[in-house]
């Protein structure tokens, strides 16, 4: 593939770098309006001379990465005057454009938002990430897309997780071109109106037609969840458990709505209509069937995207085959890297930030490689006719090409690849293109017009699909120790596509030539992601970055794993576990918990434990005693549904109490709290306090402790300590000051989310402990923040010191 035969494609890795080099500096714009000044003249005197040189290809590279850089200036800058004033309370107006429901709350993104700053209404740039609080459990739900609503709140810089071994959790904003984050309820909020138009009241009704044919075909099961995945974009109906059996079989592109669906659609369309006018001709005359076939395939492929809400990977797709479809209508053969070069062109104007996006990152790779990989597909053998085992050998190829570009990412992103993805593709792949995914579409555009008939169609599908599912269940069961944990550091990626690019362009004859090559990418994978410290034969502690919650990781050193409370959320559907802790777990090679403390029931420090329960092993759970009476209903129905997990996974729930002490590994466990004389104190005041211990070094953790489980501790208790785990995040309830003067702590460790809205730590709480000598550190500040002591020395590593 001739890279001189598809010139864009060489214009979007220096775009890229231009756009990475803006996120990551701060040039000024004088010097970037000066540098392509200056190039664009000499670009242009060389292109007079016709000197098209390595000179001339510099200076375009250079020129391209400086475009790059502007380009992210002017859409969307996110290193200040996005909005007037931070941390200022304001009434706002904005378009909800996407809304996802939680138990008691939802979480919003909003665009065109107005903010109030003085006697004006000043347009925000950028979208605000907002989370809606119903305050009622009687309201309902939440705003819809396309409703305009005024709400008054506080508009937040963006601020995520920073944790070990990954990159500050800000990216998942900036990628989606998020400059604010806020929070209100149903009493600070009101909806103004819909801007809905015809088109979009059409999509809904089409979309309820679509679960009404549904509802009639299957009574629940696999076979719905997959046909609403396929068709509305949304795996909400899909069981846990058969999602996970699609991440180990490697296939889960097959039920997210990407290129795969969207070139089905589009070529299922355009056969479609060219075996209609050669069946036709003798009506319709000789027309160019082939122009005809592309632009009705253009518009089923943007309905197809409307009606699967418009996801990004499927707005990515459409704009793929626009160009390539277009390129047919016009008689203009570009390329497929060319037409992809171009689709990264423009999500690039439209948010140039989106490079920073796995799925972006994934849906580009997967494309490349398959790209790349047809210059070694034979389309037909000697005869002319394609066999049977040619077609599999074709389509290994394909597969292979797109694993092999898509693993280092999987890789990087996520710590695992799929090694068996490739063969499963083979099986799978053909399934769903050619029997699952044309009819099941096909029912959902005859939807439109008979529910009833669509049924049918859905019923039919839902009959292979059983058997499909049944299969994938059977195999994901058996293979799950095939996903191969990685880890890459920044350094092995890059390596890892140095060597496939080098790879495809030496060829396979070269490969000789290449072993050096390869010693060295193997020498690349070798390497650790950034790692805070070798712990062999040390105690390691780390208060992980949760948000407004609490979790801690210790590493004992004999090798055993605790966790002293696992962080998590009673209103927020987003997943600490499974989004921030279990990264971070598998991020440093542990695959198990031996012990998990709870300090006490409530869901910030608990409830991103299961999913850690349903994926990995866990020795035990310990938990202070309480009833559930105690606690409010929201929170009583959180632990009941947590208990249920660690039933069915069968891992033991055991109380802890005052006065329990064990060692493990040279370190010695003490536990404080709940104390005698604590019976009917709060939930908070019977937290299990622990002092862990190893040799000099000595770490207090104390849950959300108050006052009163304060003043028992400090009456005749040794609660001295070298690192404290400040009690209730900072709250005034707590850190009285005969507390702080007795704990008398070298570090004070503050777990605490950014811009919370109960406004911890407070300020006269951080002032004690600044006044009593204590070294103060946030979570929401520094980020997560790791101990490792010998017994004798302590080292402190903050993650955000890493990035």
């Amino acid at each position: 593939m001739p890279l001189r035969s598809n010139p864009l494609s060489l214009a979007v890795l220096p775009l890229a770098a231009g756009i990475a080099l803006h996120r990551y500096t701060n040039i000024t714009l004088p010097y970037i309006f000066a540098f392509l000044s200056f190039g664009s003249i000499l670009l242009i005197l060389l292109a007079v001379q016709k000197k098209r040189s390595i000179p001339f290809l510099l200076s375009l590279l250079v020129l391209l990465v400086h475009l790059g850089y502007l380009l992210a200036y002017i859409s969307l800058d996110m290193k200040g005057g996005l909005v007037p004033q931070y941390n200022r309370w304001t009434v706002c107006e904005g378009r909800v454009i996407d809304a996802r429901e939680g138990d008691s709350s939802a979480t919003l993104v909003l665009d065109k938002v107005y903010c109030a700053y003085g006697s004006t209404m000043h347009l925000i740039k950028g979208r605000v990430y907002g989370r809606y609080k119903r305050l009622y459990w009687y309201e309902p739900k939440t705003y819809m897309p396309h409703d305009i609503i005024r709400f008054a709140g506080t508009l937040k810089m963006p601020h995520g997780f920073s944790n070990f071994g990954g990159a500050p959790f800000e990216n998942y904003y900036v990628c989606r071109g998020i400059s604010a984050t806020t929070t209100f309820t149903s009493q600070t909020s009101i909806r103004l109106k819909s801007e809905k138009t015809r088109l979009q009241d059409i999509l809904t009704l089409w979309r309820a037609r679509i679960n009404r044919a549904l509802d009639r075909s299957f009574e629940g099961g696999g076979e719905k969840g997959l046909l609403y995945a396929l068709l509305l974009g949304s795996k909400s109906s899909m069981d846990e458990e058969l999602i996970s059996d699609f991440k180990t079989l490697g296939i889960m592109h097959l039920i997210v709505v990407s290129g795969l669906h969207v070139g089905v659609i589009a070529a299922f369309i355009w056969r479609l209509v060219v075996l209609l006018g050669t069946l036709l001709s003798f009506l319709i005359g000789q027309r160019d069937l082939r122009r005809i076939a592309s632009f009705v395939s253009l518009i089923f492929v943007w309905l197809f995207v409307f009606l699967t809400g418009s996801g990004i990977p499927a707005v990515r797709a459409g704009l793929l085959f626009t160009f390539y479809l277009v390129g047919e209508l016009l008689g203009v053969r570009g390329g497929m890297l060319n037409m992809l070069s171009l689709a990264a062109v423009v999500i690039f104007v439209q948010n140039p930030y989106s490079i920073f996006d796995p799925s972006f990152q994934l849906t580009f790779a997967a494309l490349l490689g398959i790209i790349f990989s047809l210059k070694y597909v034979r389309a037909r053998d000697d005869d002319g006719r394609r066999r049977f085992f040619s077609y599999l050998r074709d389509l290994f190829i394909v597969s292979l090409g797109a694993s092999i570009f898509v693993y280092p990412l999987l890789a990087y992103h996520f710590r695992v690849v799929p090694i068996f993805g490739p063969f499963f593709n083979i099986i799978l792949v053909p399934i769903f293109t050619f029997v699952i995914t044309p009819p099941t579409v096909l029912g959902g555009f005859i939807s439109a017009v008979s529910v009833k008939f669509a049924s049918w169609i859905f019923t039919a599908v839902g009959a292979i699909a059983h058997f499909l599912l049944k299969f994938i269940d059977l195999v994901g069961d058996y293979v799950r120790w095939s996903n191969v944990r990685l880890e890459f550091s920044n350094l092995a990626l890059v390596a890892s596509y140095l060597f496939i690019f080098l790879l495809y362009f030496l060829g396979a004859k070269r490969f000789k030539k290449l072993l050096p090559l390869a010693a060295i990418f193997v020498a690349f994978l070798g390497l650790s992601p950034q790692r805070f410290v070798n712990v062999a034969g040390k105690l390691s502690v780390t208060f992980l970055d949760v948000g407004q919650g609490a979790a801690s990781v210790l590493i004992l050193p004999n090798g055993k794993v605790y966790m002293i409370d696992g962080g998590g959320s009673g209103s927020s559907n987003f997943d600490i576990g499974e989004r921030v802790i279990y990264p971070f777990l598998k991020r440093f090679g542990i695959d198990s918990v031996d012990e998990v403390i709870i300090t006490h029931p409530h869901p910030d420090h608990y409830r991103g434990l299961g999913f850690l329960a349903e994926h990995m092993k866990i020795g035990v759970v310990k938990v202070p005693p309480f009833s559930l009476d105690e606690l409010r209903e929201e929170d009583a129905h959180a632990w009941k549904e947590f208990a249920l997990v660690l039933e069915r996974q069968g891992i033991p729930l055991e109380e802890i109490l005052g006065g329990m002490e064990w060692m493990d590994g040279g370190v010695r466990f003490l536990v404080y709290s709940p104390p005698q004389g604590a019976e009917g104190f709060d939930i908070n005041d019977r937290s299990a306090v622990i002092r862990v211990s190893f040799g000099k070094i000595s770490f207090l953790f104390t849950g959300d402790m108050e006052k009163k489980e304060e003043a028992l501790l400090t009456s005749g208790t040794d609660i001295s300590s070298t690192v404290l785990a400040v009690p209730h995040h900072g709250s005034l309830t707590s850190s009285s000051t005969q507390f702080v003067e007795r704990a008398s702590p070298e570090f004070a460790v503050i777990q605490v989310g950014a811009g919370n809205t109960y406004g911890f730590p407070k300020d006269e709480v951080v002032e004690r402990y600044v006044n009593n000598g204590s070294k103060v550190l946030r979570t929401d500040r520094d980020g997560a923040i790791s101990f490792v002591s010998d017994g004798e020395m302590l080292e402190v590593f903050r993650s955000r010191d890493m990035w």
